[in-house]
């Protein structure tokens, strides 16, 4: 940064700048090209003046933070993380609607702070998870919208698992009742001596002792509509 645009640059958004900087060398999170490119964005935007001459307003780093996180333990929609951020930092709804899509410049550092964070460690591992379009991000509308859509897609996921995992659950609780419903046939068989009995005169004695049709098919390794054709003359 040059002595005139450090002139130019507003006391306070200096400081913020600079206080970036220190934090972004100090995590290791940017290259050499990054940081001359972040410090070049940093003069250029946050010199820009709206039509009353007043500097603009931006979604700083520990702003971003906070709405990021919420959007990951929640599943609020990036609206929502924004007026949540207002409220924690006593700032309206005009902050909220002039900050969403102003310029950007904690994207990247954003989502690398929250590496460990456990969902989005889980949003990595499921796939749901797309760190370069989150890193990209020129605004923070962009990137919390961006954010929000992975962490829906990841809870569809993630519910989806759970289904499987229950449906998986009731398969198994059905092959042991086929098995125990197959174990009991054999013991009605045995005890009504007619393993020498034809088929249709199996069903007729199984019939008898209300077994039903689906059962005794299954059981006599016929179909059902052979059972059903009988069933009239058992």
């Amino acid at each position: 940064m040059t002595e005139d645009e450090y002139m130019e640059t507003p006391e306070e958004i200096l400081q913020q700048h600079l206080a970036g900087i220190e934090y972004h060398i100090e995590q290791g999170m940017f290259s050499r090209k990054d940081l001359e490119r972040l410090n070049k964005l940093a003069v250029r935007k946050l010199n820009e003046t709206i039509a009353d001459g007043t500097k603009k307003e931006y979604l700083n780093l520990e702003q971003g933070t906070e709405a990021y996180s919420k959007i990951l333990e929640t599943g609020i929609t990036a609206q929502e993380a924004l007026e949540y951020v207002a409220q924690c930092y006593g700032k309206d709804e005009e902050w909220v609607r002039e900050v969403k899509d102003n310029n950007y410049l904690h994207a990247k550092t954003v989502v690398v702070h929250h590496k460990d964070h456990p969902v989005q460690k889980a949003m990595i591992k499921d796939g749901s998870m797309r760190t370069k379009a989150l890193k990209s991000s020129k605004t923070p509308n962009h990137q919390l919208r961006e954010l929000h859509a992975q962490r829906k897609l990841h809870t569809t996921l993630t519910d989806l698992k759970a289904d499987t995992t229950a449906l998986s659950s009731k398969v198994e609780g059905l092959e042991v009742q086929t098995v125990v419903l197959d174990t009991n046939l054999d013991t009605v068989m045995d005890l009504m001596g007619i393993e020498k009995l034809t088929a249709k005169e199996k069903a007729s004695k199984l019939k008898a002792k209300g077994i039903t049709q689906k059962c005794i098919a299954d059981y006599l390794q016929v179909t059902s509509r052979t059972i059903k054709r009988w069933w009239p003359t058992l």
